[in-house]
């Protein structure tokens, strides 16, 4: 990992911008809603990863002429990320263990989506080393991925702000 000062929006930019091909080619929307974040301390690649990572995932679950909202936001002490989409959902059943290394909700040899079932697992990894979190919400009609990564403390003086 290679922590640097890194501008989110720009990874944001960059992860949507290199997806879009295959967005297209399915007919699926890209729904922006991405405030200006300050910048955090993290690995730009290892982030561009995660966040290519659930696009991809976004996009093979939904079927054409689907929708992919990407939202950002931030609050007093985090950066919050949000993948939204109108695939086919998770079951509740499986949303603590789809960061389990090697699953996959269809595990069968007849199964209809490639991967291996590292993605997010490998996901998950990344984002712990930046101290932060990323779950799984799914109501059966998409899903929703959610990161969240604490924004940098600045010292001044005996009180951080």
């Amino acid at each position: 990992m290679q922590f640097r000062l890194i501008s989110l929006n720009n990874i944001l930019s960059k992860s949507i911008q290199d997806i879009f091909p295959q967005a297209n080619d399915k007919k699926i929307v890209i729904i922006k809603d991405i405030q200006q974040l300050p910048e955090i301390w993290g690995d730009e690649e290892r982030l561009i990863q995660v966040i290519t990572n659930l696009l991809i995932n976004a996009i093979k679950f939904t079927g054409r002429n689907g929708k992919i909202t990407v939202r950002a936001t931030e609050d007093k002490e985090n950066v919050r990320i949000s993948i939204t989409d109108t695939g086919i959902g998770i079951p509740a059943d499986r949303l603590k263990i789809i960061f389990d290394k090697f699953y996959q909700v269809d595990g069968s040899s007849s199964r209809k989506y490639g991967g291996v079932g590292i993605g997010l697992s490998v996901c998950k990894s990344i984002i712990n080393k930046h101290y932060g979190s990323i779950w799984a919400e799914s109501d059966g009609l998409g899903s929703t991925f959610h990161i969240s990564i604490p924004k940098l403390k600045l010292n001044t003086g005996d009180k951080n702000v």
